[in-house]
């Protein structure tokens, strides 16, 4: 990589700012990434996990971050525009905003519960529904960041075309058997078990 889009690279993180300082994000960091399998929770009584496990499982929050670092070089590396680099950084911070308490191991009850999928509240929370409380909200930091709403939308849609060149490119890669989501969990998972991924 060269040293000019190293700077670049740096560059938009910096410019995601708005968003990974926003009261919505911020709240990822007290979810943990397995949630009730996590080891932060071995302790209770009846806990799944009966073995010991060799590291912690962090949050959503850091799950997010190496997900939007891992996105960008992936689009790096497809030698995409910096402006597609930047939305593949996006789409990682903000592919968990709208994950319950527990996470993923509670989200079926979260949602049930409330007749809200976590896809459709993490639209509402990126558009500032008004039945949302505005600190669950990130459309402010998204303004300011100033975000195209449906590139970014169309992004997180797998049924969505994006067209031809590098944003259906990167359409392609965020919806692929392996996202870089699923890299990433399972790299987390992998250590948090001791298991070579």
């Amino acid at each position: 990589m060269t040293e000019d889009y190293s700077q670049a690279f740096a560059d938009i993180f910096k410019s995601a700012a708005p968003l990974v300082l926003s009261d919505a994000f911020r709240r990822l960091r007290k979810i943990t990434f397995l949630g009730i399998l996590s080891p932060s929770y071995a302790s209770i009584e009846h806990h799944p996990i009966r073995f010991t496990v060799s590291a912690n499982d962090g949050s959503r929050a850091h799950h997010s971050f190496r997900v939007a670092l891992l996105a960008g070089k992936m689009a790096e590396h497809l030698s995409l525009s910096t402006t597609v680099v930047r939305y593949a950084i996006l789409w990682g911070l903000l592919h968990d905003i709208a994950t319950w308490p527990l996470s993923h191991t509670g989200e079926a009850a979260f949602s049930n519960t409330t007749e809200t999928a976590a896809n459709k509240l993490r639209r509402m929370m990126i558009e500032g529904d008004n039945a949302l409380h505005p600190s669950l909200c990130v459309y402010s930091a998204l303004k300011e960041m100033r975000v195209d709403f449906d590139l970014l939308f169309a992004l997180f849609d797998k049924k969505t075309r994006v067209g031809a060149g590098e944003f259906a490119c990167l359409h392609q890669m965020l919806h692929s058997a392996l996202t870089p989501d699923t890299l990433e969990g399972m790299h987390r998972s992998g250590s948090v078990f001791g298991l070579s991924v």
